[in-house]
């Protein structure tokens, strides 16, 4: 991870060009368990990435998108912000793997709990 951190402050610098917090702010958001109010758009990027890692095509992609949309219409917003969620997704998922490998990289962040996914926040 340490060899490949300029990817990663890279991917974050892209995320915060792409999202902008007045944009961020109008994605439909879900209610959860603990009162925390998150982008149904990250939530859809969690399943996603579940259910299509460890390839993700765009293929699959298209697929689960339009099976997701037979129940639930997104938003252009949402389909807009897919690929920034799905990249924060993986940013996500890196971090808690190497956090597995190297616990006082895990004290650094507040990891708090979402249901059963735990989110990254910086402290």
């Amino acid at each position: 991870m340490l060899d490949n951190d300029y990817q990663i402050a890279r991917a974050f610098l892209g995320l915060k060009e792409d999202m902008p917090p007045a944009f961020y702010r109008k994605l439909l958001t879900l209610d959860d368990p603990q009162g925390a109010r998150l982008p149904r758009v990250f939530e859809l990027s969690q399943e996603i990435f579940d259910a299509l890692r460890p390839q993700l095509t765009l293929a699959d992609l298209t697929s689960f998108i339009q099976a997701y949309q037979r129940t639930s219409s997104l938003t252009n917003a949402e389909l807009w912000a897919l690929p920034s969620m799905l990249r924060l997704v993986c940013i996500e998922r890196l971090f808690f793997a190497f956090s597995a490998i190297e616990a006082d990289l895990a004290h650094r962040y507040v990891l708090p709990r979402h249901g059963k996914r735990r989110h990254l926040r910086p402290c």
